[in-house]
Parts: structure tokens; C-alpha cells; sequence
């Protein structure tokens, strides 16, 4: 590599630069003081920022989250058939009042206990 007297002292330059703005500190525990008091203020100043990066994100998350849900359920309305969503009300609806007779069935004096379970366990 070629160096020129240009490039040696620009080179230096910028040593003594790096060299003369790194503090000394006197002990370990006085430099790692000093590096936490630097990064509580770092953190304080990012912190707005940071914060507004967030609440953005949360805002995109849920405006996504809201237009796939509303899509895809839009979607599913007007690709099924309204006999088939009517067959699948009728259903649900069927089913609901089923499970209501049953669970009047089951209500304390109002049905006999159920049979035992015909499996037999051998120990």
C-alpha cells in the first residue's frame, strides 16, 4: 500500500482526534456510572420517538387485523348461497333449543341418573 505524507498525517489527525475526545475515567465503576447516566439519557431523548413507532405499529395492526376479519367475512356472505346460510341458521337454531331440552332433562329431580358406563376395569 503507498502512503503518502498526506495520508500519514491524516491518518494521525484522526487518531489524536479519537484519542483526545474518549474521557479517562479513574476507576471501572466511575466509567460504567458514567456510560449508564449517558444511556439513561439517550433513551430519554429516543423515547418520543420510539413511542410513536409504536402506537403506529399498533394502529397498522389493528386496521389489518379489522380488514381481514371484515373481508373475509364479507367475502364468505357472498360467496355462500343464502339457502345454505339459511340451512345453517336453521340448524344452529334447532341445536340451541335441543341443548336447552336436554339440560332441562339433567336439572336436579327432574331426570334418573344416568346408567353406569359398561366397561369394566380389572385390576
Amino acid at each position: 500500500m503507498n502512503e503518502t505524507p498526506e495520508s500519514k498525517s491524516t491518518q494521525t489527525r484522526s487518531e489524536e482526534a479519537k484519542a483526545s475526545s474518549r474521557p479517562d475515567y479513574s476507576s471501572f465503576g466511575e466509567a460504567v456510572d458514567a456510560g449508564r447516566q449517558v444511556a439513561a439519557q439517550k433513551a430519554k431523548e429516543a423515547m418520543p420517538k420510539l413511542k410513536g413507532a409504536f402506537e403506529g405499529a399498533v394502529q397498522d395492526l389493528a386496521y389489518g387485523g379489522a380488514f381481514g376479519v371484515c373481508f373475509a367475512a364479507y367475502f364468505a356472505r357472498e360467496l355462500v348461497p343464502e339457502d345454505l346460510r339459511r340451512s345453517v341458521s336453521d340448524g344452529v337454531r334447532r341445536g340451541r333449543n335441543a341443548a336447552k331440552a336436554a339440560a332441562e332433562e339433567l336439572r336436579p329431580g327432574s331426570a334418573p341418573a344416568p346408567a353406569p358406563s359398561p366397561i369394566v376395569v380389572e385390576a
